[in-house]
């Protein structure tokens, strides 16, 4: 059993069917789980806060599914915020590569940003989903394919 550290893909953490206490709308593409926070943190990861995504937490085992948020049911009234959060980080990682440190980072500013003044979060939202909704682009796509012929 993990029970803590700062980043979420050290371990092998375990979601287990009783942590998950419900499956709400999806985000565009990402399912979108509520979990039992007290009892993660209890069973499985000390660390654990408000939310996580399946880019920062792609160690862990159980019901993961390759693309999806978890929400903290303790924290119902941030969702919004934590799912602003959450699909920031999951979208620097996934599409640019980054780290979890610094897509985190990145991630807390917009969260600050949301929370500083409530009236931006529908936007920044709505930017969040239109990367999530965009067209996959390949790291290589202005790079020239090289073809070799067999020896």
């Amino acid at each position: 059993m993990s029970r803590g550290g700062t980043d979420p893909s050290e371990g092998d953490l375990i979601l287990r069917p009783e942590m998950i206490v419900q499956e709400i709308e999806p985000f565009g593409p990402l399912s979108v789980f509520i979990i039992d926070d007290f009892l993660l943190r209890n069973k499985c990861y000390l660390d654990y806060c408000q939310g996580g995504n399946s880019m920062a937490y792609s160690n862990w085992k159980g019901l993961m599914k390759p693309r999806m948020l978890i929400l903290a049911k303790s924290v119902q009234p941030e969702w919004d915020f934590i799912k602003l959060h959450e699909t920031r980080e999951y979208n620097k990682m996934d599409r640019e590569g980054w780290p979890y440190p610094k897509a985190h980072r990145y991630a807390n500013v917009g969260e600050k940003e949301a929370r500083d003044d409530p009236s931006k979060l529908a936007a920044l939202l709505d930017a969040e989903l239109d990367i999530l909704n965009s067209p996959r682009q390949s790291k290589f796509s202005g790079v020239a394919k090289i073809i070799r012929k067999p020896a």
